[in-house]
């Protein structure tokens, strides 16, 4: 949802009135889990990224990348135009060796500047290829296609060429007349974004779209074997009438078609689509975290686990390419007052929401949640989602990114989860709000990645405000029944 031409659509339809009342409204609630382990095994891993405009810009990126250091994030997205840094126009230059990043006709200094400046920072920089320049694609869209700045029909061997020179590029051990000695490595590349927005890709089709994610998969795979290769996110909301439903579109694209209230292979697929990690995008717009799409199709927090099923699916039926596959949220926020006063809720309440999102997202199996932006300054085209305020406060829903932590009421006992700070090093120690004072509850010893996860068989019948601590640090309150409002 960024004013850089990545999810404009999702936006200028979604802040209307009428659709988000259409969407967003239905309560159905999760059913409570059944009793959880009390365990100290490794639990899965859950970190954090930053997707903000303000990275791009050599004069804000300092204090963005800052504040995503305070934040205690790993990841930095980074958004590589193709239609940017290769010759425009409508035909291909015929001296131009697309596979080779040192031709004269590629412009990679932007894309060189925000990688060098992201990994000087300490994080790890994923690179979002997408978009085409016109040479690329077949000829014009049509009216009715309502192609947008994405493309028309863009060439799956044209980007695998591009894709091959950004990994060259990029591998960790290149460096031409134009850089300034070895630019960084870039081991995580995102195919594409929201492809089942017609604004993005068009025709809106999975097939296309999966024969431009292999194409570079395998144009990055053969330079960089152990390169992480990430699916496009997918918008959450079919918008228009050429766009496609997120979740039909990823069963598509994973070649697997509902059956017996499962899945099973769709045999008209005749290319498995080719990726580590599938990427989703799932604002929950104006619904509670718990709440899901009224639509069928559609995906907020309470339908990742739908997708995740579908994901499964996919592995069991060997539809889509073997090996381990993760799940990713690669756009989220949850937008706030008094800058988005359509769909946005007051800051505490957002923070509150946000700490029961990123539960729900680590327990449909979510380990990587990047967070678009980082201010409200920024070009999202959906106001309201930045951790910092437009005068540079932060918000409460930066204190529930830089520390996690969910509690919910269950049965007798509660549930607690959340993401230490100081990671295993130092015990997180359990608070309930009593008599005007926190009072300790329990201590509990993260995962080696810094995950914690217990049940506690205490007395929560009375309701309480909890938070967690670790090292000085304290979580923003949750309360044990917040979940089921």
């Amino acid at each position: 949802m960024s004013g850089r031409g990545r999810s404009a659509g999702v936006a200028a339809a979604l802040v209307m009135t009428a659709l988000i009342a259409g969407l967003c409204v239905g309560f159905t609630g999760s059913a409570a889990t059944g009793k959880m382990k009390q365990t100290r095994s490794a639990l899965p891993s859950f970190s954090t990224g930053i997707d903000d405009s303000g990275l791009a810009n050599g004069s804000s990126a300092a204090t963005a990348l800052a504040r995503a250091t305070t934040l205690r994030a790993s990841y930095v997205r980074i958004a590589a135009a193709w239609n940017a840094i290769a010759p425009s126009g409508a035909t291909k230059p015929s001296d131009f060796d697309a596979r080779n990043p040192a031709d004269p006709n590629y412009n990679w200094a932007g894309t060189d500047a925000q990688v060098r400046r992201a990994v000087d920072a300490g994080f790890a920089p994923y690179l979002m290829l997408f978009k085409a320049p016109r040479w690329a694609q077949d000829g014009m869209a049509p009216d009715s296609a309502k192609a947008g700045s994405g493309a028309w029909k863009p060439s799956a061997a044209a980007f695998g060429d591009f894709a091959r020179a950004a990994a060259v590029r990029y591998s960790g051990g290149y460096s031409d007349a134009t850089t300034a000695g070895n630019l960084p490595r870039v081991s995580i590349w995102q195919a594409w974004n929201e492809p089942n927005l017609p604004l993005f890709l068009a025709p809106t089709s999975a097939e296309l779209y999966r024969g431009l994610l292999n194409s570079m998969r395998d144009s990055v795979k053969a330079v960089q074997p152990g390169a992480t290769i990430v699916t496009a996110g997918l918008a959450p909301v079919k918008s228009s009438q050429p766009a496609a439903f997120p979740k039909k579109f990823a069963e598509q694209l994973l070649c697997v078609t509902p059956a017996n209230g499962w899945f099973e292979r769709d045999p008209s697929c005749t290319e498995r689509a080719r990726f580590d990690v599938l990427g989703l995008h799932p604002y929950s717009l104006d619904a509670r975290p718990t709440q899901r799409a009224r639509i069928a199709g559609n995906m907020f927090v309470a339908d990742v686990e739908d997708l995740a099923q579908i994901l499964q699916a996919a592995q069991n039926e060997k539809s889509i390419s073997p090996g381990s596959k993760r799940l990713w949220v690669t756009e989220f926020a949850w937008f706030t007052t008094p800058a988005n006063s359509s769909i946005g809720d007051p800051p505490t309440v957002a923070a509150r929401r946000t700490a029961i999102a990123l539960y729900m997202f680590w327990r449909a199996g979510v380990s990587q949640v990047t967070w678009l932006a980082l201010s409200d300054n920024s070009e999202a085209m959906i106001r309201g989602g930045g951790l910092f305020d437009s005068a540079g406060r932060a918000k409460p829903t930066y204190y529930v990114l830089r520390f996690p932590f969910f509690v919910r009421q269950q049965g007798r006992g509660l549930l607690v989860w959340g993401k230490a700070p100081a990671g295993s090093t130092k015990d997180v120690t359990i608070k309930v709000l009593r008599d005007g004072a926190y009072r300790r509850v329990a201590t509990i010893k993260a995962a080696s990645n810094g995950v914690f996860k217990r049940h506690l068989t205490v007395d929560s019948r009375r309701a309480g405000q909890y938070v967690a601590e670790q090292d000085g640090e304290r979580s923003p309150p949750l309360g044990s029944r917040e979940y089921f409002k």
